[in-house]
């Protein structure tokens, strides 16, 4: 999973890109685990959330990989990682 999502700049994306792209890991993540990949593996092997960490308060950060480990679709949580990594985003740049 990470290899294909390794080199994305999201500073560059917008909030839809960046919102499709979690999605998608999400998604890809679940089809990992759904085929038996065991999260600590996963998280010890490779780190499918580092590219949004820098971006995130450290109280921010946990919602963020919660939601794509357990795939969840709510929109009022996934505006709430949106606004972080924007503000993040901004704050970066």
């Amino acid at each position: 999973m990470s290899n294909q999502f390794k080199h994305i700049d999201i500073t560059t994306l917008s909030r839809t890109e960046l919102h499709a792209l979690i999605k998608e890991m999400s998604s890809a993540l679940k089809q990992r685990l759904e085929n038996g990949e065991d999260i600590d593996t996963i998280l010890d092997e490779e780190n499918p959330f580092f590219i949004f960490e820098p971006f995130m308060e450290p109280v921010e950060f946990p919602i963020l990989v919660i939601t794509m480990i357990n795939n969840f679709q709510s929109e009022i949580i996934m505006a709430t990682i949106l606004d972080a990594l924007e503000k993040g985003i901004e704050n970066y740049k």
